[in-house]
């Protein structure tokens, strides 16, 4: 859709109204997020949902593989000054985190923790908290 010619005359005519456009779509198709950031560079999009990383169906069980092809295109579509990202969706269930299999509602510090598997680890303390998270999720 993003990149169809009617899509895009459309597309076209949201900076000069002053609107921005919200971009949902799944992590294979991020790549054409940043063909129109750069095809539009003076129109904000906000990407959702961190870009859609995949984890149920074809994708369960791969995540490691779809870290780098989601790393791959998120760092590309960071080199886009018009775009911005919206964290929301975390939970969702084609995320593969599992979250709708908890008896409760996650807390900030278990959802931090295990969406972290989606980055490379930043510091020293990293596994203990994922060992931590992996305990409280799986009673």
């Amino acid at each position: 859709m993003y990149e169809s010619k009617q899509f895009r005359q459309g597309f076209g005519r949201l900076s000069g109204l002053g609107l921005t456009f919200e971009a949902w779509q799944y992590h294979p198709q991020m790549p054409m997020v940043t063909a129109l950031a750069k095809a539009f560079p003076d129109t904000t999009i906000v990407l959702n949902h961190f870009g859609g990383p995949l984890g149920i169906g074809p994708y369960e069980g791969r995540r490691t593989e779809i870290f780098g092809a989601w790393k791959a295109n998120i760092t590309e579509l960071a080199r886009c000054p018009n775009v911005v990202v919206k964290l929301g969706g975390i939970n969702m269930p084609v995320n593969g985190f599992g979250w709708h299999r908890l008896p409760s509602t996650p807390t900030s510090d278990q959802l931090g923790i295990r969406d972290a598997r989606l980055l490379p680890a930043r510091d020293s303390t990293s596994s203990a908290r994922d060992d931590a998270c992996s305990r409280a999720t799986s009673r």
